[in-house]
């Protein structure tokens, strides 16, 4: 049995439902509420593997995420148990869970993370640029200004990038990146884990050039390597 007035943060897959591990299961089927981003979808993974949801799902999302942190706190400390989900990966990603989370903690409820699928992760380990240090940007903002002001501060940035963008404005992103950092080498990431999965790796006026050609569909991610420090001079001398 699962430990009581336990918060559990729990990933999902991200597309193939076989991702889902072990544990993430067990704690899905054994708590008494399930707080998710989207109902539906959870429905759909519950209905997968067989999971009883009726009664249980509760929504939890970016517009309603401040009022129902005082009703699962209070859940909570009533002693039932609360796992909270995305809609798909690690919660918490560009996605609601930090005001949920950090409520808990501040009021000494237990909270355990179950690790698994993550869009982030999965795109820096197949993306063929350097993971040392990276930078996670997330989805870039639709204002122009707020856009051209990250950009300017990717321009100089030595660190790998991660961005999410939707397939309505890849083209435009990439075509963005290249005006403002240069023609530098990335990989964008299509629909992980999916039937129509794809990795591209080039550089940035390659990689537009591409996407542009065919229809733009799916979930993406682009990596974005970072600015090529200066080589330091040897000013060693030697006699």
């Amino acid at each position: 049995m699962l430990e009581t007035g336990v918060l559990y943060v729990v990933a999902t897959p991200i597309g193939n439902l076989q991702d889902i591990t072990l544990r993430a299961l067990k704690v899905l089927e054994e708590v008494d509420w399930v707080a998710a981003e989207d109902t539906r979808e959870t429905q759909k993974l519950f209905s997968f593997f067989q999971l009883k949801a009726k009664n249980r799902l509760v929504s939890y999302f970016r517009d309603n995420e401040s009022r129902r942190v005082d009703a699962l706190l209070l859940l909570l400390e009533k002693g039932e148990s609360v796992a909270l989900v995305s809609t798909r990966g690690t919660p918490g990603i560009s996605d609601p869970a930090y005001l949920l989370v950090r409520a808990a903690l501040q009021n000494n409820i237990k909270v355990v993370p179950v690790p698994g699928p993550s869009s982030l992760v999965a795109s820096l380990s197949a993306s063929g640029l350097p993971t040392e240090r990276f930078v996670f940007v997330g989805f870039l903002p639709r204002r122009p200004s707020k856009r051209r002001k990250i950009l300017e501060e990717l321009k100089d940035q030595e660190m790998t990038s991660v961005i999410y963008e939707s397939p309505y404005r890849l083209v435009k992103t990439l075509r963005d990146m290249l005006d403002m950092v240069g023609d530098r080498e990335a990989t964008v990431c299509r629909e992980l884990t999916k039937k129509f999965e794809e990795i591209k790796l080039g550089t940035l006026s390659e990689l537009s050039n591409y996407f542009i050609q065919g229809s733009v569909k799916g979930e993406f991610i682009i990596i974005l390597g970072g600015r090529k420090g200066e080589k330091k001079s040897d000013d060693t001398d030697i006699r």
